[in-house]
């Protein structure tokens, strides 16, 4: 992700990560290009479960920042309910579009997190597969 944010940002676009919970500051986010602008649902040392309480009402005050992106790309299952809300959202118009990266291919997953894998997919304008050659 970071990779992609600071290789994307010097080719002269604008790019934001999102991420559920801020991260400590050793992990990789001294690496991501200062022109990219972090934004943290929740703080430092949070739990999942706060993050997950504190979606709605940060997707809430962010609405009109999140549907007015070009893309979305979504990452893990957070980002992927962040998503499916914003392509509900979005209706029949065509922004913005969303991508998402499933990291579950070739792991042991239960039969209704592979349909609701499916049914994200099936709604989306992108998707990547993480495999092994």
């Amino acid at each position: 992700m970071v990779d992609l944010a600071n290789l994307s940002v010097r080719r002269g676009h604008d790019v934001s990560i999102v991420s559920a919970i801020a991260v400590d500051p050793a992990l990789l986010q001294d690496q991501v290009d200062p022109r990219v602008k972090l934004h943290f649902v929740c703080p430092l040392g949070s739990n999942k479960w706060a993050a997950y309480r504190a979606m709605l009402p940060w997707m809430l005050r962010n609405w009109h920042w999140l549907a007015g992106q070009d893309v979305v790309h979504c990452h893990m299952t957070y980002g992927a309910l962040l998503g499916s809300a914003l392509r509900l959202r979005r209706g029949g118009g065509t922004k913005p579009k969303i991508i998402e990266t499933f990291h579950g291919v070739g792991m042991p997953i239960r039969p209704w997190q592979r349909t609701l894998a499916a049914i994200q997919a099936a709604r989306r304008d992108g998707y990547a597969l993480m495999a092994e050659r």
